[in-house]
């Protein structure tokens, strides 16, 4: 469940986000995104437990302390929310849409493609 003081906080990331204003990137895992806030630092994740599914969050301090985390199952308030916000910052971290544009030009011209 999405702890009450991380609520507004995670709906304001969401929305900033959407509006192409966080810099979400990679981490040594293939699955963890991180965002930088100055003296603090968040991640998110997906994954399974004996619970199930869920979305995963961890708070950083400025040494890379991990400071604060929780986790979110669907059966919970916020799920969905959060399931977006992975997604969100998966697809900004990856660069997933300028691939999509990229692929989408070179299909439209008449060069060879590949090599």
């Amino acid at each position: 469940m999405i702890p009450q003081n991380y609520e507004v906080l995670l709906s304001k990331l969401r929305d900033k986000t959407v509006e192409n204003k966080v810099n979400w990137s990679t981490t040594s895992d293939t699955d963890i995104f991180m965002v930088n806030f100055g003296d603090f630092s968040m991640t998110i994740w997906t994954g399974t437990d004996d619970e199930g599914d869920f979305v995963g969050f961890k708070l950083y301090d400025s040494a890379g302390k991990g400071v604060d985390s929780f986790w979110v199952y669907p059966s919970e308030g916020g799920f969905l929310m959060a399931n977006e916000l992975y997604s969100m910052a998966r697809r900004k971290a990856l660069r997933i849409d300028d691939a999509i544009i990229n692929i989408s030009k070179a299909l439209e011209s008449k060069d060879i493609i590949g090599e």
